[in-house]
């Protein structure tokens, strides 16, 4: 997994759902490259998670626009799961002190395109989701890192990236 040194920081309030209320807002963005390559050497897959996330007055907007699409192996992801993942990394840096309901919870909304990785409908394939999920909640802080200067912590190691 590599993670894009691009991440951006926009204060002008022109981007984002948040800006679209009248609201002024900040947005961040970051793209993770996934590889999984067979023993030979031959590249398998390549997987794009891409990340804006946009603070303003009434909560934190996540975005997955710009993802790869659904693959042919089961590492897609319900939008369920996408949210739980996505919200939990946000949660672990803003708020991280208050408890977890529906008060707390409901400032995050997390979207991703129909037919995205992340938002995989039925019939996809999705016993591995874990393999793609997990590394959503170090997407979400790379987004987190520009606007918390050094306050996030470093990433993890995400999913081991041992799909089934």
């Amino acid at each position: 997994m590599a993670t894009s040194a691009e991440a951006e920081l926009d204060r002008d309030g022109s981007n984002g759902p948040a800006s679209a209320a009248g609201e002024s807002a900040s947005t961040t963005r970051t793209e993770v490259f996934i590889y999984l390559a067979r023993k030979l050497g031959a590249l398998l897959l390549v997987s794009l998670l891409v990340a804006t996330l946009t603070f303003g007055e009434s909560g934190i907007d996540i975005d997955f626009d710009g993802t790869s699409p659904i693959s042919a192996f089961g590492i897609n992801v319900p939008i369920t799961y996408t949210q739980a993942y996505a919200s939990f990394g946000a949660r672990c840096v803003v708020g991280a002190s208050v408890p977890n309901n529906t008060g707390s919870l409901t400032p995050v909304r997390v979207t991703a395109p129909p037919g995205s990785i992340l938002n995989a409908p039925h019939p996809c394939a999705v016993a591995a989701r874990h393999a793609i999920g997990q590394m959503l909640p170090d997407v979400v802080l790379g987004c987190l890192e520009p606007a918390l200067e050094g306050q996030v912590p470093a990433e993890g190691t995400s999913c081991l990236w041992n799909p089934v």
